[in-house]
This record gives C-alpha cells, sequence and structure tokens, in this order.
C-alpha cells in the first residue's frame, strides 16, 4: 500500500520523469484508487506521484466533477492574468498560504490509458493543476509566491 512521503523525502524535490511505455501507464492505473483513497481520506483535491514516492509526470485532481488521472501534463499558455489565494498541500499538513497563480491556462494531458487532451482551465481547476503541475517540477508551496 502506497502513503505520503514526509515533507523532507527528495522525492518532492525532483523533477519527475514522463510516463512513457506500456508498464508505466499499466503502473499509474495500478496505484489509481490507492492514491485516490489517500486523497480523499486527506481531504484533498490533488495529489502528485512524488507526494506518494513515485518519481513519475502524473497527478489526480479533482478537476471538474470526478477526479481524474492528468499524465504527462504540460502547461502550453498562461493567459497572464494573476490570483492570489490560500492553498494548503497535503505534503505538509497544517500549512496554509497565500500563493498567486494564473487564473487561466491551455493545458494538454493524457489519460492512464495514453489517450491525448487538450483543455482550457479557469480559476480552482486551473490553480489545482498549477499546484499539482509544480510538484511534478520538484516546486513546492514553500517555493511558490
Amino acid at each position: 500500500m502506497i502513503d505520503l512521503v514526509k515533507e523532507d523525502d527528495p522525492v518532492l524535490r525532483q523533477k519527475s520523469a514522463d510516463v512513457v511505455t506500456d508498464e508505466d501507464f499499466a503502473s499509474v492505473r495500478a496505484v489509481k484508487a490507492d492514491m485516490l483513497k489517500i486523497m480523499v481520506k486527506k481531504k484533498g483535491i490533488g495529489l502528485a506521484a512524488n507526494q506518494v514516492g513515485i518519481a513519475k509526470r502524473f497527478f489526480i485532481a479533482r478537476i471538474g466533477i470526478m477526479p481524474a488521472v492528468f499524465v504527462n501534463p504540460v502547461i502550453k499558455r498562461r493567459h497572464g492574468e494573476m490570483v492570489v489565494a490560500n492553498e494548503g498541500c497535503l505534503s505538509f499538513p497544517g500549512l496554509v498560504r497565500p500563493v498567486s497563480r494564473d487564473w487561466k491556462i491551455d493545458v494538454s494531458y493524457e489519460d492512464e490509458f495514453g489517450r491525448k487532451y487538450d483543455r482550457t482551465l479557469e480559476g480552482m481547476n486551473a490553480r489545482v493543476f498549477q499546484h499539482e503541475f509544480d510538484h511534478l517540477e520538484g516546486k513546492l508551496i514553500t517555493d511558490v509566491r
């Protein structure tokens, strides 16, 4: 069973590797349910793979109504309007701090089967995507202004 790594675990500072092989995608599908259970139990809205010790480029997040898997995510365009709001992080229990994020972003990603998607996200959906994307880059909310 996977679990959250501690805030000082080096995997949180590591840039995650792309999910490329059939085995990689199978691994994403294999841990998806456990990651979702952790996210729900801890009352989160997103969870990056490296937060459970997996240095691969994917996260799960509630963007829209249902939680989904976002594999090899890319932020293709930032529309420029920044909004500051308080954020918390499952890797830093109890820490809430103001973070400036883009209000609107264009993104691309794959699902756990390798199907490709392009979307425009706004507001909270954009904020959640950027927060989890930062994790995959080895960047934490303690780094973001």
